[in-house]
């Protein structure tokens, strides 16, 4: 009982401890009941401060609109939910997450202050908790020396937020976080070299599990990176970006080459293997119910995607989650809000308005690689991957809006203010 009250205090005067209180109890072995605890009531607090604090007033834009007209389409499945508790989870983690964590950071509720230190203290935090625990896993709990090369892609590491190619997920999401802030935010050289040595662990990760959808959205967001802020910045670095990426093969083929090279071996089989073969029937089962379910869907958690033998609860795609959880409209206006702050920074950077170059930089490539994974795993579909997401979309479409009205200010410029 004690915690609500700090839960509300909170929640109303910093709620981007809030977001880092809850993205620390993701990454947990608490599980994620006690974190949606703790966002719902953030969720409530918030709402209920918007409606009467005159201060507070918010107002609608066209993302707002369109996550409006899908709650509402959600909102008409209600006769089909045999499972309430799920659906509930559904309605948490699929809309009421990132509107209200949209809300909070764009519409100004968590003020400069709190946003540069979500972006360059919490986030940077919950990442290297999450790596320590991976790390100790690995050094206390995993007899490395006798494992088969299978094992880690097969069963993961064990840990309740994260096996298998969730954990390559999120470890990507993480690695090209910290990439992106060492390529723009001036940190002391302790933080610097910690971030460095967290980018190599958790990449050198992402090999060790053998997902090749990490791996590829990494190189595909990679490309796109370096071919835009080549032509916007009028600049390619040649002799650098080769360096890196050498000694980015170097220490992987060091610490991890038999996995490297078992990697490729699964790449290459890709036409022959099971995984493959199960993922198309899969898109074949979502693409007949989005057919039956044109307008509002299934329900939120309510269908079962069938892949041969069994039955998984994400089709490892998001906009076909989304068009069968709550209808083909749903699945286009997510895209749209997904794309849409590419697009607009993408035409910020032609315009070569000041300031478009750094939110490029600064979040494009943990971006794009989240969305290139979610077409093909279970990513911002998972409650911790999906409020990392939600944040760095957040955090993006802040930083757009401010330079598109000629208010420049950056992440760097934000505690000076």
């Amino acid at each position: 009982m004690i915690g609500l009250p700090v839960n509300i205090y909170y929640s109303v005067k910093r709620p981007e401890v809030i977001l880092f209180l809850c993205l620390i109890l993701f990454f947990t072995h608490l599980g994620h009941k006690l974190a949606n605890i703790v966002f719902a009531v953030y969720c409530i607090t918030t709402l209920c401060s918007i409606i009467f604090a005159k201060q507070r007033h918010i107002k609608f834009d066209l993302i707002l609109v369109l996550w409006s007209i899908i709650t509402i389409l959600s909102l008409l499945t209600i006769y089909r939910w045999s499972a309430w508790g799920r659906a509930g989870l559904g309605m948490l983690h699929f809309i009421a997450m990132p509107v209200i964590i949209y809300i909070s950071i764009v519409k100004k509720i968590i003020s400069d202050a709190g946003v540069e230190r979500l972006h360059k203290v919490y986030v940077p935090f919950v990442i290297g908790y999450s790596l320590i625990q991976v790390l100790f896993f690995l050094i206390f709990q995993a007899n490395v020396s006798a494992i088969n090369i299978n094992t880690f892609h097969s069963s993961g590491f064990g840990l309740s937020w994260g096996v298998a190619n969730t954990l390559a997920a999120i470890m990507v999401l993480f690695g090209t976080i910290l990439i992106s802030q060492l390529m723009v935010l001036k940190d002391v050289f302790l933080t610097r070299t910690l971030k460095i040595i967290m980018i190599i662990l958790a990449l050198v990760l992402v090999v060790i599990i053998l997902s090749r959808g990490a791996i590829l959205s990494f190189l595909i967001a990679g490309m796109f990176f370096y071919i835009f802020k080549g032509v916007a910045a009028k600049d390619y670095n040649v002799k650098k970006s080769f360096g890196i990426l050498l000694g980015a093969i170097l220490v992987i083929n060091i610490f991890a080459y038999k996995y490297l090279y078992a990697l490729m071996e699964r790449i290459k089989n890709v036409k022959v293997d099971a995984s493959s073969f199960s993922r198309l029937y899969m898109i074949r089962d979502c693409i007949i119910t989005m057919k039956d379910n044109l307008i509002i869907g299934a329900g939120p958690n309510q269908y079962r995607y069938s892949e041969f033998y069994r039955y998984l609860e994400d089709p490892h795609n998001i906009f076909l989650r989304f068009g069968v959880d709550f209808g083909t409209i749903s699945a286009f206006l997510i895209a749209f809000i997904i794309f849409y702050p590419l697009y607009r920074l993408i035409v910020l950077c032609y315009k070569n308005v000041t300031g478009a170059n750094y939110i490029y930089t600064l979040f494009f490539l943990p971006y794009l690689v989240a969305v290139i994974n979610s077409q093909v795993e279970a990513a911002i579909t998972r409650y911790q991957y999906g409020m990392l997401f939600w944040i760095i979309y957040a955090l993006m479409y802040r930083h757009i809006e401010e330079v598109s009205s000629l208010k420049v200010k950056t992440l760097e410029t934000m505690g000076s203010s």
